[in-house]
């Protein structure tokens, strides 16, 4: 497999690093203009990125053996900002501790963090139901949850991220949500939920608004009335 390295730097200084396993691919959807630009090509990363520098760093199709020295190399002594997966199968469990402002998971991503010691104020997975990774027990840190095309592990995945503020939950197979355990939450998005039949939540709680999005079967009880809102 041939890794390659594009850098972006954005606005305010700060370089993201895509490293990706399958650059022909990504270069053709830019060619056919599917793809934003990929950044700069380069080839060692401190040619371009000073120590103790804060950077974004994102994964497609690298391998557990590239993934874990590449990895190891750039979070050395560099803070880590926003840290991405997408189609990456990594066959490693490793001790890691992390304090980022943002986590991504794409697309079909198998990775084991329940060793992990993340520290991050959001996460969003874009495909719940191609994930095959697993997390930590608990991540408390967690305020912002984004999940999209859920099939059948969100309350499962709900138990992690107790602490959260806010959730954003598009295209999922559930039907009934229970938010009773999410002591915190003051704001729910639901869109194309189209099998969610029954929320849950105590109103005791923080939770200030449900708004709902083409979740047509959802018949709010008395209780929830006044939490739910339809746009």
């Amino acid at each position: 497999m041939c890794i390659k390295y594009y850098l972006n730097t954005d606005d305010s200084g700060i370089s993201t690093v895509f490293v990706t396993g399958r650059s022909e691919y990504w270069l053709e959807k830019v060619r056919l203009e599917i793809s934003p630009p990929l950044g700069k090509e380069i080839v060692n990363i401190d040619d371009y990125i000073d120590l103790e520098q804060t950077i974004g760093l994102g994964f497609d199709f690298v391998n557990s053996e590239d993934f874990q020295v590449i990895f190891i190399k750039m979070t050395k002594n560099r803070f880590i900002k926003d840290l991405g997966f997408h189609n990456c199968h990594i066959d490693l469990k490793f001790d890691c501790c992390l304090t980022l402002d943002h986590l991504y998971i794409g697309e079909n991503v198998n990775i084991d963090m329940t060793s992990w010691n993340i520290i991050t104020n959001k996460i969003t997975l874009l495909s719940l139901k191609t994930f095959k990774g697993y997390f930590s027990s608990s991540i408390p840190s967690v305020e912002k949850l984004t999940i999209w095309d859920d099939k059948d592990r969100l309350t499962e995945v709900l138990k992690v991220f107790y602490n959260i503020k806010t959730l954003s939950l598009t295209n999922s197979n559930i039907e009934d949500l229970d938010l009773n355990h999410l002591l915190r939450l003051i704001e729910a998005n639901l869109a194309y939920c189209k099998k969610l039949k029954t929320i849950e939540a105590n109103k005791q709680h923080e939770i200030k608004k449900i708004i709902l999005r083409r979740c047509n079967k959802y018949i709010p009880s008395k209780e929830m009335k006044n939490l739910v809102i339809r746009i």
